[in-house]
């Protein structure tokens, strides 16, 4: 069991992270921020969910008010994150709509494709703002669907607020063959680096 020293904030309203940081039992408040999740310049991977998660976490520091920090004797650490996956040198965030979902199922069907997530850090403590930033990646393959199948799983409504339409710890978890690295990376918040920066901080 972790046990919290600061007063820590998720910027997020993805009920997935919510769910991966209760397992760990610590304990959290929920900041949900809004956030332009395009990034029109030309970066790799890493540099995309790195910028969003970015924005997210500075957001919230911004919604949070001196007079709370005042509260907060012994500080607090915010978390944000981005998830997006990648095929063909293409990045596939959420989907736009039913027929968008359609067309990155299609297109991961029967191939490997990677997922990237983003974690960043805001440590605000004894006058003092420090921040970090780590990137895992995993290797997801899928089996090859139909027409149908992909139809059928679009229908479900799961899809449409998933980097990739889909989502591995739900129906799209039927899709998958095989995966490397950590399972939490893929659904949207790794836990091994997060865990050892929490309890260092």
């Amino acid at each position: 069991m972790i046990m919290n020293k600061k007063s820590i904030i998720l910027a997020s309203a993805s009920p997935r992270r919510q769910e991966i940081l209760r397992s760990l039992n610590i304990e959290f408040t929920t900041v949900v921020t809004d956030v332009n999740e395009t990034v029109t310049d030309c970066v790799t991977p890493q540099e995309f969910v790195r910028i969003v998660a970015e924005r997210k976490g500075r957001a919230a520091r911004k919604i949070i008010t001196n007079d709370e920090l005042q509260m907060m004797n012994c500080g607090i650490l915010i978390i944000s994150a981005d998830t997006i996956v990648v095929i063909d040198n293409k990045i596939l965030g959420k989907p736009r709509d039913k027929q968008d979902a359609f067309g990155m199922l299609s297109l991961l069907q029967g191939r490997t494709h990677r997922v990237y997530t983003g974690i960043y850090l805001i440590d605000i403590s004894d006058g003092e703002c420090k921040e970090f930033f780590n990137t895992e990646c995993s290797d997801v393959t899928f089996k090859p669907l139909n027409e149908k199948e992909i139809r059928q799983y679009v229908e479900s409504g799961e899809p449409m607020d998933k980097a990739g339409a889909y989502g591995i710890q739900g129906l799209g978890g039927n899709f998958v063959v095989s995966y490397t690295g950590e399972l939490n990376n893929i659904i949207g918040l790794p836990t091994d680096w997060l865990i050892k920066k929490v309890k260092a901080l």
